[in-house]
């Protein structure tokens, strides 16, 4: 009997160690299973609405602008130039970006002639040295069009960025070398940017760039970089090899009145070079470009087209300063204890075209332009903007036709901005 009572005791003894440690094992994996839920997502704002968790290796940034203009004319008649004030362009954008090695972008536009798509991507992106990207992307090509619209020095392009190739469909592949101080990119596109109903490519269209800067030099701060493209343009019959217009005032000044044939189809190609420099608070910028193109005119079959380009911008800041394809620095902000950063500019650009369409299109008007435009921006700070700029474009070789009719060697125009940014 008590040999039975000790086995009794020895059972029980066994039996509680083997619950306890049932108990502690199953606490232990209840604890494991809570330290693998999902880590929480968190919002907040740091240069656009950021969201993602902390350790889960996802992020979301959120931003956008609104801009508003106003053109006013000076010299010439309303049914010729209509002055006007809207707003010019209303945008979101979404970045997502997942273990820092993958990232998508859109950016949708909202404009007076409509909603677009303009632009979107996927890419991989884990390597500074080699990144790559698919989707809707602006070609590697001007320093201008490297800038976000919101940071052009003057509220209108010059007149050189009318030759530059456009946004495309398109794969991208970039990087930065010599930790940021040269940087390469080359594309192959294929039309069909935003607007474009049609294919205006016949082939690939291959555009690559290279690029150096110099952070801290005996002269201050350098830029310099060449650019080229090669490709076939097949465009829709009437569409010249680029827009012959001045975008400070929106006037194409050489025309087609007489219709005749003509379609820009064959090789199309660009080379550039620019370059800039600050120190201090001063800054000069620049950029040359010429193209050459292939047209079918009655008669003519691959007729050569040429057309070269430049600009030049000069400017100093009080209270700030900004990089080229960079951000503006504002020292002491409105609200801050300043008064924000103030930005003077001026810039020249010159356009001149060949007598192609001129002799064999019956094209009007004129093959030069010259425009100077001078500017001052206030920056309350990084997120707003304020813009007022005086711009006269000038023709020669012919007369600018308006669209009232009116032939004009000379246009004048007042044109304000205000944006905001977030």
């Amino acid at each position: 009997m008590r040999t039975l009572r000790i086995l009794a005791a020895l059972v029980a003894a066994a039996g509680a160690t083997c619950a306890q440690g049932l108990e502690e094992r199953v606490r232990a994996l209840e604890e494991g299973l809570e330290s693998r839920e999902a880590p929480p997502v968190r919002a907040w704002y740091d240069d656009g609405l950021h969201a993602g968790a902390e350790d889960a290796g996802w992020e979301v940034v959120l931003g956008g602008y609104l801009i508003a203009r106003g053109d006013f004319f000076l010299r010439h008649r309303e049914r010729d130039q209509v002055d006007t004030f809207a707003v010019e362009d209303a945008s979101i954008h979404v970045l997502a970006a997942v273990d820092g090695a993958w990232e998508g972008y859109v950016h949708g536009s909202f404009q007076p002639d409509g909603a677009q798509l303009y632009l979107a991507h996927a890419g991989f992106v884990l390597w500074d040295e080699f990144q790559v990207r698919a989707g809707v992307i602006t070609a590697p090509f001007s320093m201008e069009f490297d800038e976000w619209v919101q940071w052009i020095d003057l509220p209108a392009y010059s007149l050189t960025s009318v030759l530059d190739p456009d946004i495309a469909l398109g794969v991208l592949a970039s990087g930065r070398v010599a930790e940021g101080a040269a940087d390469w990119a080359v594309g192959v596109f294929n039309g069909n940017g935003p607007g474009q109903d049609a294919d205006e490519n016949g082939d690939k269209d291959v555009v690559a760039r290279v690029r150096g800067r110099l952070e801290e030099t005996p002269l201050g701060f350098l830029h310099a970089g060449l650019a080229a493209s090669v490709g076939r343009a097949r465009k829709e019959p009437g569409a010249t090899p680029f827009d012959f217009a001045a975008p400070a005032t929106g006037t194409t000044w050489h025309s087609d009145p007489g219709a005749v044939a003509f379609r820009t189809d064959g090789r199309l190609w660009r080379a550039q070079g620019q370059i800039a420099w600050i120190a201090g608070p001063f800054e000069l910028r620049g950029e040359a470009e010429i193209l050459r193109a292939q047209v079918d005119f009655p008669g003519s079959r691959n007729h050569p087209f040429r057309a070269w380009s430049a600009y030049a911008t000069a400017g100093f800041w009080i209270g700030g300063s900004r990089r080229p394809a960079e951000e503006p620095e504002v020292e002491s902000p409105l609200f801050d204890g300043g008064f924000g950063a103030l930005q003077f500019t001026g810039r020249v650009s010159r356009t001149v075209l060949d007598d192609a369409f001129a002799h064999h299109a019956a094209f009007e008007g004129a093959r030069r332009a010259l425009e100077l435009a001078l500017g001052v921006n206030w920056y309350p700070n990084r997120r707003v903007r304020l813009s007022a700029m005086f711009a006269q474009v000038e023709y020669a070789s012919g007369r600018a036709i308006l669209d009232g009719g009116t032939r004009a060697r000379r246009e004048n125009v007042l044109a304000f901005r205000a944006q905001l940014d977030f």
